[in-house]
This record gives structure tokens, sequence and C-alpha cells, in this order.
């Protein structure tokens, strides 16, 4: 028997090797597309205080937005991410190179990335309103009233009833609410898909609208 195994060894043994290694690597891919977590909504807070968010702050503003989305995947499940990406105004801060390459090098890409609705500082958005990346809002959503509006992209968390709910409190009150356009495609399957991803997440703006102001939560 060892003879044998030898023998094979000896005459077959880079083939097993490579066989064996394309055979580990094919099993890792199917597990990892397999266990993928699928989203119906992506968001994303970007300013000072993202490291002041604790675990249930999150698990508050990510039950809040469970509420305001739709089963857009069909699956019977209600998922949404949201990540965050720290900021600093403070130049003096020890951080504050850290923190701010990491917004700048996401800011760059955000136009390709998944997320469409932005809780972003004001200072962030005033830098990064005129580069047309927000689209505005009167096209997508109703009902906006003056106290919400901070300009016609931009609406003002602190002074929607989400402002005021558990987890969403914790963000600072510069905070504002965006919806990202729609970037370029030379696939028009693509950019259909985008559509409809834009639409889905401005009918979630459109429900943080319809809450109300801070002064009826």
């Amino acid at each position: 028997m060892f003879k044998w195994l030898d023998n094979f060894w000896y005459h077959y043994k880079w083939p097993t090797i490579i066989v064996t290694f394309f055979a580990i690597v094919a099993i890792i891919c199917f597990s990892q597309l397999a266990t993928k977590e699928e989203y119906d909504a992506f968001c994303v807070y970007l300013g000072d205080g993202s490291g002041s968010i604790t675990a249930t702050d999150r698990n508050e503003i990510l039950s809040k937005l469970r509420s305001l989305t739709d089963d857009n995947d069909e699956n019977g499940t209600v998922n949404v991410c949201f990540s965050r990406e720290a900021y600093t105004s403070d130049t003096t801060s020890y951080a504050a190179g850290t923190l701010n390459t990491n917004v700048t090098s996401f800011m760059s890409s955000m136009l390709y990335q998944d997320y469409y609705i932005f809780f972003i500082s004001q200072e962030l958005y005033d830098y990064y309103k005129s580069s047309e990346v927000f689209v505005k809002l009167d096209d997508y959503v109703s009902g906006v009233t003056d106290d919400m509006r901070y300009d016609d992209k931009a609406l003002i968390l602190k002074h929607t009833a989400l402002g005021n709910s558990a987890g969403f409190s914790r963000l600072p009150d510069d905070t504002l609410i965006v919806l990202k356009t729609i970037p370029y495609y030379s696939s028009s399957k693509i950019t259909e898909k985008q559509r409809t991803a834009q639409s889905q997440h401005a009918d979630i703006i459109q429900r943080i609208i319809d809450l109300g102001n801070n002064s009826h939560s």
C-alpha cells in the first residue's frame, strides 16, 4: 500500500498539489459567495463623533432604518448596511490626518459605491456639494418643510423626527441627509439597476420626511 502511494506521489506530486490548491480556492470562494450578506439599502455616516456611536446606538440606528426600508430583494428579510467614516474638523488632533485621509479616500470613490443615503456633516457637505454628486431633493421627494431644509439638496437631521429617535439622536447637530446621484455607466442595464436603487433610497428619505419634524416626535 505504502509502495503504491510512494509511486503515485513520485509521478503525480505536482498535479496533485495544483489540483488540491485550486479545489481549496474554489471551496473558499463558494463558501464566501454562499454566505455573502445581501442588503436592501446602503447608508453611511460621515462626520465628527463617529467613534462615539456605541454598538447600542448603531443597533438602534439599524433598527430604525430597517423600519423605513422595503424588502427590495424580496427575500423575506429587510437588511440595511450602515457604515461609518470618522472625520474631524479639529486639525490639531493627532488623529486628524488619518481620519480625514480615510474620508477623502471614501469620497473619491463614493460615486461608484452602493451607498445612496449619506448622513454627512455640514462641513463635508459644503465642501463636496459643488461636485454635483448629490441630487436636488425636490426632484425625488415631497413635503419638505422649511425647518427641515438646509438647502435644495440636504435635510437637517435634527429637524426631523428621525433625528430625535434613539441612536440618531447621538449624531452631531450639524448632520445632514443627502441622496447621491446616479453615476455614469456605459451599460444601460447597470444604469437602470442603479436608477432603481436610487429610487428605493429616495423612498426611505420620503418616509423620514413623512415622520415629521422633531417638534412632533
